[in-house]
């Protein structure tokens, strides 16, 4: 695995190397390999300015195959080598700001995702030509307890809001409704207990094993969180709302 993302790295930046908007890269991957549908490394571009444009890019990324732009124009994907490639263009001012939120309750929207500054621990550098990614990361080793607190009851609020339209879903039989409900509540739930154990969210594919193995947990938690997962007969729609119930209560005061 090493291997195959050094090779890719070096193809990859030989390329990124040549723009002087591009700062600080980072690549992390997910998946076990090639065989594995959710395989995929993923580069983080961190900008100071712009890049080329997407046409531009994609004769850039010659030796790649299927290259195709998002619909924002900040990510290309593409297969190199026979591997599964992303990259992603960020504003490092952007995340500068975002970060600096975090040391100030009335600042930024706490409830959005924290997954991108999980990236930013977790990916591994390629390209670094300052000291950002080194000084981005000491901060947020170092968030206040405050940040946490403020996610964890605008969490807390979003978990029963979800919980009331799961009641309303199931009295009023709309299975949409009841599935949309429960997809929000779960994804509250996972995005709650990571903001309880003070850890950054990690990629939505990851979230049922990276949920397991945090230290803070409800009694019965484990049990209740597998069954409301299971999507078979044996566990009716109403008794999953009841373990959402008993899940949303045992996390009101942790």
């Amino acid at each position: 695995m090493e291997n195959t993302i050094s090779n890719l790295s070096e193809k990859i930046c030989g390329v990124l190397k040549t723009w002087e908007s591009v700062d600080t890269v980072t690549v992390i991957h997910f998946g076990t390999g090639r065989l594995d549908p959710n395989f995929v490394v993923s580069f983080d571009v961190y900008l100071t300015g712009s890049i080329p444009g997407a046409q531009e890019r994609e004769e850039l990324f010659s030796f790649a195959s299927m290259f195709e732009t998002g619909a924002g124009l900040d990510k290309d994907r593409f297969l190199l080598d026979d591997v599964p490639v992303r990259l992603e263009y960020k504003n490092r001012d952007s995340y500068d700001k975002q970060v600096k939120a975090t040391s100030d309750p009335e600042r930024g929207n706490r409830d959005e995702s924290t997954y991108g500054f999980y990236r930013i621990i977790e990916s591994a550098p390629v390209v670094t030509r300052s000291g950002w990614l080194e000084n981005v990361r000491a901060r947020l080793r170092d968030v206040p307890e405050s940040f946490w607190k403020e996610r964890a009851t605008r969490l807390r609020t979003r978990m029963e809001h979800s919980l009331g339209d799961l009641s309303a879903a199931l009295y009023g039989d709309d299975q949409l409704f009841y599935l949309l409900s429960l997809a929000n509540f779960l994804n509250a739930v996972c995005s709650l207990m990571f903001a309880i154990n003070h850890t950054f969210e990690p990629a939505p594919r990851t979230f049922r094993s990276a949920v397991r193995e945090l230290e803070i947990q409800p009694e019965e938690f484990s049990g209740r969180f597998a069954n409301l997962l299971r999507d078979d007969t044996a566990v009716s729609r109403s008794r999953k709302r009841e373990l959402a119930q008993l899940i949303a209560r045992s996390m009101l005061y942790l």
